[in-house]
């Protein structure tokens, strides 16, 4: 059957779910958990502490998922979850300090941006924390990144993070507390991601008989970022540049430490989209800061920041788009990490 997509769009804010119904498929039961890790012996590794390596390896033989061995892990595994769900309780406070944040922010860069705009875009919105399995079964499953520390699924609403995905000596080293101010940066990126501008179009299928039925919604338009029918990324790292600098500017504010931890907080996020964030410091120095940020949150933002860029270094979008992917393809291909070489290049930086 042939697949259409309508025109008219929706924006997130018009999505909503039922209690429980979007988590349900995170916390997924210990042998579901155990079925996407099979697909992954080369992660045999990274849960030895847990699953022997020789044990990892056999997960997706059907003798040993018969053996009281394997549901023994089946079992650990869904304990873990329960102690993991009490985690999400502690988002319930903190989200209205984030929002409060991100609007005073927004505000204070002249921005006409309405603050129930922001608050609206939270609603329904769901943080739940994975352990580490989960999160992992979660990454295969879904098609995932795997270098990701948190999740955003837009058509959800749901943003996903683990609080393992810090080294074990960072927890030995670091309180209760500590470890729960080291997290809030992870969960305000996705945060940031799931309170930007979104639409969605509306896809369709051909029905027996004649006529159409809705078959679901794919992802448009994230912040800057967005996709093309064929479900090509684009801008995508730029849009991630944006998210991150903006988590360094917000993050002293709800950061609940000494000043001196907090300042080693904030350093730290320099580290994350390195090579991405240099891109953006390029296109700051002729277009203001304040011009991405708009763009990042309302609808009207994106024009703008496209005309800027097409009047200060004569690239449309696309063209930008198209050679952060080149940069990006061509970095994979040599087996190195991106350095965005031929944009810095275009851009007048090299």
């Amino acid at each position: 059957m042939e697949r259409e997509f309508e025109i008219a769009k929706i924006e997130s804010a018009d999505i909503s779910y039922s209690e429980g119904e979007r988590e349900a498929s995170y916390y997924m039961d210990g042998r579901k958990v155990l079925k996407y890790l099979s697909q992954r012996p080369d992660l045999a590794s990274k849960f030895e502490e847990f699953i022997p390596p020789q044990e990892f390896t056999k997960l997706s033989d059907p003798e040993f998922q018969d053996s009281d061995r394997y549901k023994e892990l089946a079992t650990r595994i869904d304990e873990v979850a329960a102690n993991n769900k009490e985690a999400n309780k502690i988002w319930e406070r903190f989200l209205p300090i984030m929002l409060d944040a991100l609007n005073g922010y927004i505000a204070r860069l002249g921005i006409d941006l309405d603050p129930d705009e922001i608050r609206k875009r939270s609603e329904g919105l769901s943080i739940i924390c994975l352990d580490i399995y989960r999160f992992w079964a979660n990454i295969i499953k879904r098609g995932i990144r795997e270098d990701a520390s948190g999740i955003y699924q837009p058509k959800e609403k749901l943003i996903a993070y683990t609080m393992t995905h810090f080294s074990k000596r960072d927890f030995e080293r670091l309180s209760t507390r500590a470890q729960f101010e080291n997290i809030k940066s992870l969960v305000l990126h996705e945060l940031i991601h799931a309170l930007s501008y979104q639409n969605f179009w509306i896809s369709y299928k051909e029905k027996e008989g004649g006529g159409k039925v809705p078959e679901g919604i794919i992802t448009r338009r994230i912040g800057i970022g967005g996709t093309t029918f064929g479900k090509t990324l684009k801008l995508e790292p730029l849009n991630e540049a944006i998210t991150q600098r903006l988590v360094k500017e917000l993050l002293p504010s709800i950061l609940e430490v000494k000043d001196e931890v907090k300042a080693k907080f904030v350093d730290r996020e320099d580290l994350i989209y390195k090579e991405e964030q240099e891109v953006l410091s390029i296109l700051t120095r002729k277009i203001d800061w304040k011009i991405f940020v708009a763009a990042l949150f309302s609808k009207d933002g994106l024009p703008q920041l496209a005309r800027s860029i097409r009047e200060q270094y004569g690239l449309s979008l696309k063209e930008l788009s198209d050679l952060m992917r080149l940069d990006s393809r061509k970095s994979q291909n040599q087996g190195k990490g991106c350095k965005y070489e031929l944009t810095k290049q275009r851009l007048g930086s090299i």
